[in-house]
């Protein structure tokens, strides 16, 4: 078993919600706290990331809300000296996304493995399932018409099993309501769309 196939069935064991996107979400946190940390304190990482044009939008905005106002402030300076010089062309290389792109790929080739084994159709049929962003995703790498139509069909019987949470949450008070009850508004959302929605 691989180390990313070891993290799926980890992951599905503490979590109900897209095992994919709980380890992104993850691994995208802990990449921006060593990141800003390394921004504040090592000016070579600094001027590499301003060289590179920082982040894409998201990680932009994500950064600025993690990091403190001198760590943002040192990379923006660094950006600004950089790209304000003449003729200088302005780049968007964002690594965390080329970080995180790459990860993705390998876990969901990593579940698509995984998904050829009864015994983890077994496990992931407990489960609530993979959101549908990494559901077509991994049904693109599937070959076995089989495991495509049990993987849709279980998509839709993952999703029934939150309508009874759905609707005690809809009928009763919030605070008169069960924990999975109140947890079935975030976790049917990112069966929907995902992480990235």
């Amino acid at each position: 078993m691989t180390e990313h196939e070891q993290r799926i069935l980890t992951k599905m064991e503490h979590s109900m919600y897209c095992p994919l996107c709980s380890l992104l979400d993850d691994t995208e946190f802990n990449l921006m706290a060593s990141l800003q940390y390394d921004v504040t304190m090592r000016r070579e990482v600094r001027e590499a990331v301003a060289e590179e044009g920082g982040f894409c939008d998201y990680h932009f905005r994500q950064f600025r809300k993690l990091a403190s106002a001198k760590t943002n402030a040192l990379l923006l300076a660094a950006m600004v000296e950089r790209f304000a010089r003449p003729g200088m062309q302005f780049v968007d290389n964002c690594r965390l996304c080329g970080h995180l792109d790459e990860y993705e790929r390998q876990l969901t080739e990593a579940i698509t493995h995984l998904l050829g084994e009864s015994s983890f159709q077994a496990r992931y049929s407990d489960h609530r399932g993979m959101c549908n962003y990494h559901l077509r995703s991994v049904e693109g790498l599937v070959s076995d018409e089989a495991i495509r139509g049990w993987l849709a069909g279980m998509n839709k019987e993952q999703l029934r099993r939150e309508l009874p949470f759905l609707e005690e949450l809809a009928t009763n008070s919030y605070y008169d309501t069960s924990r999975l009850a109140r947890g079935s508004i975030p976790r049917t959302i990112e069966k929907f769309v995902g992480r990235r929605g």
